[in-house]
């Protein structure tokens, strides 16, 4: 027996491993990655990934994960990550004030929750250079 359990049952949802690929090849089962976005148009992600900047917060204020691409999520402290940098700098480049007041206010409930020793976003700093046209100083 496989140390990990029934390998043919996991095959079933890793196809892109090779020892699990090779097991389930050898024994003639049929691999489908039936989680997978790009095979499913009604994915529940899609509608992450195509989302306007002032959905994408509202879904990060209220999804537990949050699709930044397809297959690709960000949860907890990655969702934080996820607000301070490439929101933040999508809010710049759309020059949305609006957003950039929802990401740094959404930054600060959620960090409470799930890094509250973390760094802090700079919500008045990043304000004060969004209004002098600075950019967001991510660099």
């Amino acid at each position: 027996m496989h140390p990990e359990g029934n390998v043919l049952s996991k095959a079933r949802f890793l196809p892109t491993d090779p020892i699990l690929g090779t097991v389930a090849r050898r024994c003639g089962v049929q691999l489908k990655n039936n989680w997978n976005m790009r095979n499913n148009p009604t994915h529940p992600g899609w509608s992450h990934v195509r989302a306007s900047l002032p959905e994408k917060i509202e879904i990060a204020r209220s999804s537990y994960r949050l699709y930044v691409h397809p297959n690709v999520y960000v949860f907890e402290r990655g969702k934080l990550r996820y607000l301070e940098t490439v929101l933040v700098a999508e809010a710049f480049a759309l020059h949305d004030r609006e957003s950039l007041g929802a990401i740094c206010k959404l930054h600060a409930a959620l960090q409470v929750q799930f890094d509250p020793t973390g760094p802090q976003l700079d919500g008045l700093a990043l304000l004060m250079r969004f209004d002098l046209g600075l950019g967001a100083g991510l660099d």
